[in-house]
């Protein structure tokens, strides 16, 4: 058994988002017009009235020389029939485009190192993440819509 701290919505929240702007920490003070070293800023953590919470099973991306894009959505049956139920007509599956989120390449590069430190825990913590593709398959289209 592992004995693991406990982890609120609201720790989990303030953990990422610190490891997300850790980057932060790196950088050389700030230096006022007079030459004299300044306090690096603080951050205020506060969710937008708009913030919402969705399951994602999937993403759609691509990049420019200068953003990375992905399109986030969930996956489902469209009213399934009788007919559907009982194997006598192919599901229609809707996939529902939930957010589109864009970034810097450089902030891709920390949103990539954060998501492998999460994902190493993760595996440390519950084994290995089997892969859902096949060997010798590439990997999904990274064509935006």
């Amino acid at each position: 058994m592992i004995d693991l701290p406990l982890l609120t919505f609201d720790n989990a929240l303030k953990f990422s988002l610190f490891f997300i702007s850790s980057s932060v920490k790196n950088r050389p003070a700030y230096i006022n017009s007079g030459g004299k070293m300044k306090e690096k800023p603080k951050f205020i953590v506060r969710k937008d009235p708009n913030f919402r919470r969705f399951y994602s099973s999937g993403v759609y991306g691509g990049h420019t020389p200068f953003e990375f894009k992905m399109i986030f959505f969930r996956e489902g049956y469209e009213d399934i029939s009788e007919e559907t139920f009982m194997g006598k007509t192919q599901p229609m599956i809707l996939r529902e485009l939930q957010v589109e989120i864009t970034m810097s390449p450089e902030q891709a590069k920390v949103f990539l190192d954060w998501l492998k430190h999460h994902i190493e825990e993760y595996e440390k913590n519950f084994g290995k993440i089997p892969s859902p593709r096949l060997e010798g398959t590439k990997p999904p289209s990274s064509k935006l819509m």
